[in-house]
């Protein structure tokens, strides 16, 4: 069913009416005092988009128009911050329904003033929505871009086949993400990388719950010698970096699927899993803690005097002899990169899942839009 079909289908005319809200109401402006930088920035070239913010925000088309011409004190530079959090307020008012509506839609000219009326309040939420969801998608492509510079950092690893299968599955989330200019556009082509993100979420899970019991499995052995603990620690500071990793990853799989709906599904329904996989991973570091706590006590860790007790059965009875200088014989010196993994694992915490809803920044500089990046 077409957006505009939908939007006047008898039962939904009069939530849409009530609906109807000012752009004032969820978008404000600020004059900067300071240009930001090119490279801190992203233009926003799609036209369909650009004449959409024009249509439904007139105060910021005014503003471009100021700002393509240049004062005496310089090029005027203006903000113009998108409320997240009161664009979902006002969609909840609506019943929870949200009327998705795409670039090609808006291109089409079926979403004009004289055609809709009463109902341009939700039409222009649904601009706003859509902007919003294209700023989340490049949002996701930073950090996922940051995630495979990370991969590249871990040289050395146990299992080759784990390492790859994570390489994968972030070049395959990266490929969807290179198509990021026409995901909006195309409706099929958007479809079709959500069915794509449902396989990779599939096998980011699988992973993340593999990384989490490692470290589990890894906290529950009892060591006897300081050396053999001290393999253990090595070993999970390695997992811990492929927790990160794919908890970063999850939730970007989460955030793009939640924007490429276009709110058809709600933001709870694509974080839902996500959620369990993330508390599985805070019990894991919590396990990590109680773990380093048990061995520092047993292996009597001096992080000042950097030493910890050996714990053969013969330094374990030269400790009792009286007149034992237990610094140099009971005692063996504490290497600095081991008190620093130690101490790190202890205060480890994981990224918790932001459910806060971002505002969006759009700079209007030389008559131009542009993300801040």
């Amino acid at each position: 069913m077409g957006v505009l079909n939908k939007i006047f289908k008898k039962e939904n005319i009069d939530k849409v009416e009530q609906t109807t809200i000012k752009a004032d109401e969820v978008v404000s402006f600020v004059e900067k005092k300071i240009a930001p930088e090119l490279k801190e920035l992203e233009e926003i070239t799609d036209s369909n988009i650009i004449k959409g913010i024009n249509e439904f925000i007139p105060k910021a088309s005014s503003f471009v128009k100021k700002a393509s011409v240049a004062t005496k004190n310089g090029t005027q530079i203006i903000e113009m911050i998108i409320s997240s959090s009161k664009i979902n307020d006002t969609l909840t008012k609506n019943g929870g329904e949200i009327i998705p509506i795409t670039a090609n839609e808006l291109a089409s000219g079926g979403l004009s003033k004289a055609t809709l009326g009463s109902s341009i309040g939700i039409a222009g939420v649904s601009v706003l929505v859509l902007v919003i969801n294209i700023y989340q998608t490049r949002q996701v492509s930073k950090k996922m871009n940051s995630v495979s510079l990370q991969l590249e950092e871990v040289k050395e690893f146990q299992s080759i086949e784990y390492h790859n299968r994570i390489k994968s599955l972030i070049i395959d989330v990266l490929n969807i993400l290179e198509n990021k200019d026409v995901l909006f556009k195309k409706k099929d082509i958007r479809k079709r990388e959500l069915d794509n993100l449902d396989a990779y979420e599939h096998e980011c899970e699988r992973l993340l719950g593999q990384a989490n019991d490692m470290i589990v499995s890894l906290t529950k052995k009892n060591h006897k010698t300081f050396e053999k603990y001290q393999t253990s620690y090595n070993s999970i500071k390695e997992w811990l970096i492929y927790q990160q990793i794919l908890s970063i990853t999850l939730t970007q799989i989460a955030e793009l699927k939640y924007a490429l709906n276009l709110g058809a599904v709600s933001k709870e329904y694509c974080t839902s899993k996500l959620n369990k996989y993330l508390n599985e991973s805070k019990e894991s570091i919590d396990s990590l803690r109680e773990w380093h706590e048990h061995n520092i006590k047993a292996f009597e860790i001096d992080f000042e005097n950097k030493k910890y007790l050996k714990t053969t059965p013969i330094f374990s009875f030269l400790k009792k002899l009286p007149n034992i200088d237990d610094t140099k014989i009971i005692y063996a010196p504490l290497k600095d990169e081991d008190a620093i993994t130690i101490k790190n694992q202890l205060e480890y915490k994981t990224n918790p899942i932001d459910n806060n809803e971002e505002d969006i920044s759009i700079i209007i500089k030389d008559g131009k839009y542009y993300f801040k990046k």
